[in-house]
């Protein structure tokens, strides 16, 4: 059996990334995918549909229908908040953008999600750099957030690769919610309330996606993880 390689990380190689940097190249990455652009895809165009159904009165808020023909994905919530949104949106704003405001809180959401959770994974005793005899190591608080820093470019390019991630679909539902238990597991050793609060809000989200059994199975892991994971010591105030 392998034993893992420790990581040896100085201070030095866990400088900052300038916060102004990061934050543009995530609005680069957001804003440009749902502004200014038709519906670009046969589900992007069918999820609009249903949404703009729902939002005339249009079948039942329960079985959401098109042309008497129930949406591919078994989910209701995704259609749910492009209608509301619909519903909301001022007369002068297009139904199509409107339903698209939802779907990029929810990838705004994977993005911040996915920074803390790696965060707080970072921040675990487990995951710290070997103490230097001297001193010099990279401190907790600078090591994890270069480790989320570098999680989060590496999201940002992955999603790069796929067009679901700027589509008013199921699919861009379930990846927010997923990120959202991501974190919220991540977070349950150093926190309480606001984890738990958010484990719930994203496993009855992906439930309500088009996958129960994902949630399922997150639910049953992380409660595995937490009973046998000891508590993260809470930093001091």
């Amino acid at each position: 059996m392998n034993e893992p390689t420790p990581a040896i990380v100085s201070q030095s190689a866990v400088r900052r990334l300038p916060r102004l940097a990061l934050l543009l190249l995530c609005l680069a990455y957001v804003v440009p995918g749902f502004v200014g652009r038709e519906p670009w895809r046969n589900a992007d165009m069918t999820a609009f549909g249903y949404m703009f159904a729902l939002a005339g009165g249009q079948g039942s808020w329960l079985a959401p229908v098109l042309m008497g023909q129930p949406p591919e994905f078994d989910a209701l919530l995704p259609y749910w908040l492009g209608g509301w949104a619909i519903q909301a949106a001022p007369t002068w704003v297009a139904p199509d953008f409107a339903a698209r405001l939802p779907f990029v809180a929810l990838l705004v959401l994977t993005l911040l999600a996915a920074w803390y959770a790696v965060y707080y994974l970072a921040r675990s005793p487990r995951a710290q750099p070997v103490a230097f005899a001297f001193g010099g190591e990279a401190s907790p608080t600078d090591y994890a957030r270069a480790i989320a820093d570098g999680a989060l470019l590496a999201l940002i390019a992955c999603l790069g690769l796929a067009q679901l991630a700027h589509e008013t679909t199921p699919s861009l539902a379930q990846l927010g919610f997923t990120t959202l238990s991501f974190y919220a597991l991540a977070a349950l050793p150093y926190r309480t309330l606001a984890p738990a609060l958010t484990l719930v809000i994203g496993l009855a989200g992906l439930a309500l996606s088009g996958a129960p059994a994902m949630a399922v199975l997150f639910a049953l892991g992380g409660a595995s993880a937490a009973a046998s994971t000891s508590p993260a010591p809470r930093p001091a105030r």
